[in-house]
């Protein structure tokens, strides 16, 4: 099976199908067979950034978009990933989609912790912890 890749853009077209052409220009290459369309986690971060900013939409809606998106089967993505890191997203309402992001990365890396000076962060998240003062190299 050939690998190709989608763009934010072309992502936000199929979620929100605001521009019908293109809406259906989508369908039509996802549904060609025979391709699996690889999505890169910056698209992901990307396209919630956009939903919020630009479109308005709730952290519940902006969840529910990503995961259904992910959900499409000829797209491929870090699925078990942002399913972890959209219902952090919608937990913790103060906690931007990236800093949800790194810190799930870091735990299912298993690089934990995720170093931070945002107390916010490791105050709310498990896997972020403070730089400490005493630092020595």
């Amino acid at each position: 099976m050939k690998e190709e890749s989608l763009d934010t853009n072309v992502l936000l077209r199929l979620a929100l199908g605001d521009i019908p052409e293109q809406f259906d220009q989508v369908e039509a290459l996802l549904s060609r067979g025979n391709v699996t369309f690889m999505v890169a986690d910056a698209a992901i971060v990307e396209l919630v950034f956009a939903l919020q900013t630009h479109y308005g939409m709730s952290r519940a809606a902006v969840a529910d978009t990503v995961m259904s998106l992910l959900n499409v089967d000829a797209i491929k993505a870090s699925t078990s990933l942002f399913e972890r890191v959209s219902t952090q997203f919608v937990t913790h309402p103060t906690l931007s989609f990236a800093d949800c992001y790194l810190a799930e990365y870091a735990r299912q890396s298993s690089a934990a912790p995720l170093w931070t000076f945002d107390n916010k962060l490791a105050n709310q998240h498990e896997c972020a912890q403070m730089v400490p003062d005493d630092v020595r190299f």
